[in-house]
């Protein structure tokens, strides 16, 4: 029943972006992000490099640990999950000091500086506080992905293809320590949708948007978001994988239209605990 609810809210939210010309005629607050191709690869390299090496740090405590205590699988995985997206957030961090660190360059009148960062923003219109567009469009992207979900599992259903859930569905089921459980919540409330915003919005969509078909743009991050949430070896978490598209498009729509990351963060944060409410109030996987 509160699901039936949110996603009427989501319906209306719908509606009021495609009847009302003022809202869908507003420019896009999101500015150009004028960095070189070699400054946006060297970003990149702090963020694998932070997501790769802490991790690695963390492996070699946890196996010194694991002499004196025993580590299941599932803890495993959690830690090393929640390494995993820590360690890119450092990176990220470490991406934006390097930007700020870079020297002007000279431009002509009139030219973006390449190794800026911030540029002026439009003016935008008949907007919300940003941590109520964050709330908004979480509404938007539940009625988007239910749908998308019941067609997904319907096609595979017909096609008779494997439909099972994500890995890290399995390991909330399986949860029974409190401090794991609240491990797993904090990874997928508060440090993953950090980490999947910054990586994917506000660095791979921002720097795309520009330089590529806008189609394009919105489409390759989100692939990318979304097959990294499937298991290929096992096809587990398949069947989510439109839904998923989906779900990346809106919120790169979202960030588009606001220019804040912290509205995309806010709805993925979100739309990951109303999906871990929803397992544990016994929604089937």
């Amino acid at each position: 029943m509160t699901e039936a609810i949110l996603c009427l809210a989501g319906l209306v939210v719908w509606a009021f972006i495609l009847f009302r010309p003022s809202v869908r005629k507003q420019p896009a607050c999101l500015a150009p992000w004028p960095v070189s191709f070699s400054d946006f690869l060297a970003c990149a390299l702090f963020v694998v490099s932070g997501a790769f090496l802490l991790p690695l740090l963390v492996g070699i405590i946890v196996e010194w640990l694991s002499h004196r205590m025993p580590i299941g699988t599932d803890a495993r995985r959690l830690v090393f999950g929640a390494a995993t997206h820590l360690g890119a957030i450092v990176g990220a961090i470490g991406a934006w000091a390097y930007l700020r660190l870079q020297p002007r360059r000279a431009t002509k009148p009139g030219q973006l500086d390449p190794t800026q960062n911030q540029i002026e923003r439009p003016s935008p219109t008949n907007t919300f506080p940003w941590p109520l567009a964050g709330v908004l469009t979480f509404f938007a992207v539940l009625p988007v992905t239910l749908l998308s979900t019941m067609a997904c599992y319907l096609i595979f259903q017909f096609l008779r293809l494997p439909m099972e859930p994500q890995e890290t569905i399995e390991i909330l089921v399986r949860l029974k320590s409190r401090a794991l459980i609240v491990l797993f919540f904090a990874l997928a409330t508060v440090i993953a949708p950090i980490m999947e915003e910054l990586v994917f919005r506000a660095g791979l969509f921002r720097y795309l948007r520009t330089r590529i078909p806008r189609s394009l743009a919105f489409l390759l991050p989100a692939l990318l978001f979304a097959e990294l949430h499937v298991g290929w070896k096992t096809l587990s978490g398949l069947n989510s994988l439109v839904p998923l598209v989906l779900l990346a498009t809106v919120f790169s729509l979202a960030y588009e239209r606001t220019g804040r990351i912290g509205v995309t963060m806010i709805a993925h944060a979100l739309f990951n605990l109303n999906t871990i409410l929803l397992i544990m109030a016994g929604m089937p996987t």
